[in-house]
């Protein structure tokens, strides 16, 4: 069974390398998401919490996009939110996504994944730092069109995501 870290212990972990190891980031084999709320396969706690191998090991889709925080293009990549909830069998219409900062949004399953939604772990092939918006990023293909680089889909463009409430 994983065990959850809480958020100060995540950011001291996750701040270096494993030894030994310049591609796995330290936080690797800790539990880095939790998801709750309206899943199946939920432990006692009424979650499911998910590693980066875990994350990894999932269909992975990736996508080449300028973001407005990053403006040269990048290929991100990891598992596309649609994916990803339906492997969950997830029974909601609504996520809350919440980031190791507190930040939280409430946004509708539908909206997200017909925009493209992506649980980034990855930019151009290497993992997403806790300093640069890691270890998860929620983007968007910003590029492939302009209904995406709007104010209501930035907020939507959680990072540092380490939870996901389905409603």
């Amino acid at each position: 069974m994983m065990r959850t870290v809480n958020r100060r212990e995540f950011l001291a972990r996750s701040s270096g390398l494993v030894a030994g190891s310049l591609a796995m980031p330290a936080f690797a084999a800790a539990p880095i998401l939790t998801v709750r709320g309206a899943i199946e396969g939920a432990d006692a706690s009424g979650g499911r919490r998910f590693d980066l191998a875990a994350l990894q090991a999932m269909p992975q889709a990736s996508f080449r996009t300028a973001t407005p925080w990053q403006k040269l293009p990048a290929t991100y990549s990891g598992v596309a939110l649609g994916t990803f909830l339906s492997l969950l069998k997830a029974k909601g219409t609504k996520v809350r996504l919440i980031a190791l900062n507190d930040y939280a949004v409430v946004a509708d399953i539908k909206e997200l994944v017909g925009n493209g939604a992506l649980l980034a772990i990855a930019r151009d092939g290497a993992s997403l730092p806790i300093s640069d918006k890691g270890p998860i990023f929620v983007v968007f293909p910003f590029d492939s069109d302009a209904k995406l680089r709007t104010d209501s889909v930035y907020l939507h463009s959680v990072w540092q995501l380490c939870q996901i409430d389905v409603l």
